[in-house]
């Protein structure tokens, strides 16, 4: 009789063991599949000084109401596009508007940035997450738009990229500040 319980607890101890080393494994590309797809804009926030964009008096953070009916914004070209890079690694394509104009006084154009980041997946013992590049552009005046991008809050239906830059107006000089767009699948 101890015999078969001891046989019994063996299995089950083996069987523990088995399913806790399973648990522990990393993300493959087969679970990063699930973050991979089409992404829209859901909304996009300024974080800078309140700015008029759209000339109605009334300046506000919410940058999709003020860049809506400016000439030159679509919405629908604002998008991502996440693609499974390698087994571990992530590729996040993002279009998204930056408004600017190169003289003072001049009415600003929406200029569209494309941004490319690379999300590595890595699963240190305490806490799995992506480690993500910095994007920053190859331009030798900060002043003329984008000067570097994040990502945060990856997961399998949204993502957040946040883009430092300057928003030039007509009133004045760039303002320096954070875009934050949000993506949803």
């Amino acid at each position: 009789m101890s015999n078969r319980i001891y046989r019994i607890k063996y299995s089950l101890y083996v069987l523990l063991c088995i399913l806790g080393i399973a648990g522990c494994t990393k993300e493959d590309s087969n679970s990063l599949s699930r973050y991979e797809g089409v992404y829209q804009l859901d909304s996009m926030y300024w974080t800078g000084q309140i700015i008029d964009i759209n000339g109605d008096g009334i300046g506000e953070r919410d940058l999709l109401h003020e860049f809506s009916g400016y000439p030159g914004f679509v919405k629908e070209w604002i998008s991502g596009k996440v693609e499974l890079f390698d087994n571990s690694t992530l590729s996040f394509h993002s279009v998204v508007p930056i408004c600017v104009t190169s003289e003072p006084k001049v009415q600003p154009d929406i200029k569209y940035y494309e941004i490319d980041i690379k999300a590595k997946w890595r699963n240190d013992w305490g806490s799995p997450d992506f480690d993500t590049e910095t994007f920053e552009p190859l331009i030798s005046d900060i002043n003329k738009g984008v000067r570097r991008a994040v990502l945060h809050n990856i997961n399998g239906s949204s993502y957040e990229l946040h883009v430092d830059c300057s928003i030039f107006t007509q009133e004045l000089s760039p303002i320096q500040g954070t875009i934050i767009f949000y993506f949803k699948k």
